[in-house]
């Protein structure tokens, strides 16, 4: 399962975990960030950039990825008539 740490890691934005570690930020409020929260976090100009765009990547993958997992098999009800 992936955290906050290895996420900002792999973005080579791993300079940024203390601060977001002291300001209790998780993956699950990432898509409620702003530029202005990111900021406050001491983060550049570029870095902030570079964070938003991967957030949205990471929302849309997940929607992808939510809407691309196969259905589970739903039971076809026999009408009355398919009995005979």
């Amino acid at each position: 399962m992936e955290t906050m740490r290895t996420w900002l890691e792999r973005l080579g934005l791993g300079q940024y975990v203390p601060a977001f570690e002291r300001n209790d930020v998780e993956l699950d409020v990432l898509e409620s960030l702003t530029e202005s929260d990111l900021e406050q976090l001491g983060m550049s100009l570029g870095h902030r950039k570079r964070l938003l765009r991967a957030i949205v990547e990471r929302g849309a993958r997940r929607a992808r990825d939510t809407h691309t997992r196969p259905a589970a098999k739903k039971k076809k009800k026999k009408k009355f008539f398919e009995f005979f």
